[in-house]
């Protein structure tokens, strides 16, 4: 992929404080959380082949409907690591609790909460922003619940880095090379490259699932 860093470089990857400016936060108390988000959405290969196909209407009806599927408000080109404004719109999602999830009186317990699918429209996004529903009307209502904890930007970053170098045809043995020399992974796993390439693996499989509609949680979460 063109417009992405050499996975093999540490410092070309973003930082617990590469979006913490002050000033943006200010305008937007979530941009960090959706500047983290942005990087992984912008390296689909399925956001970019649709980014490329509506490249030239992107003001049409049928580029917003796409976007929307995203959770975008506009499709944004996926060569910007920053863009100057990041298209999340939580308030586009979120409302869905109100106006579609009300069941008729006696229908259901306070502690239950309907969610309404879409079937035209991708599951696994729909099933995720449904999850960032259920975190904020929990919360809302004021009803406890263990909270997994977010993942930190180290690795974040470190997934990041396994996307690019994947998609740059590397293999695990040679990431887990890398990121061995990097000191990425604890000295349990560095003194055994068998045991860094198993990490590499299951760090591919977080990487993709936050490509595919894991970046949404991202985006939304206040956690």
């Amino acid at each position: 992929m063109t417009g992405f860093p050499n996975w093999r470089s540490a410092t070309s990857y973003p930082t617990a404080n590469s979006f913490a400016e002050p000033y943006r936060r200010q305008d937007d108390p979530f941009y960090t959380s959706k500047a983290w988000a942005w990087q992984f959405l912008r390296r689909s290969e399925v956001y970019q082949a649709d980014y490329r196909g509506l490249q030239r209407h992107l003001g049409s009806t049928e580029a917003r409907s796409v976007a929307r599927r995203y959770g975008l408000s506009i499709m944004c080109p996926y060569d910007e690591e920053i863009p100057a404004y990041i298209p999340f719109l939580a308030t586009s999602i979120l409302p869905q609790i109100d106006s579609c999830n009300r069941q008729p009186p006696g229908m259901l317990e306070r502690h239950h909460l309907a969610f309404v699918f879409d079937l035209r429209l991708p599951l696994e996004q729909q099933l995720e922003l449904a999850r960032i529903q259920f975190v904020e009307e929990r919360d809302r209502r004021k009803i406890k619940s263990p909270i997994p904890r977010r993942k930190r930007p180290a690795a974040l970053a470190r997934y990041l880095r396994v996307i690019d170098a994947k998609h740059a045809g590397a293999s695990n043995r040679e990431i887990a090379q890398q990121f061995i020399a990097d000191r990425l992974y604890s000295s349990d796993s560095a003194g055994s490259l068998y045991a860094g390439q198993y990490r590499i693996e299951r760090d591919w499989q977080i990487a993709r699932q936050l490509v595919a509609h894991g970046y949404l949680g991202l985006a939304y979460s206040s956690r």
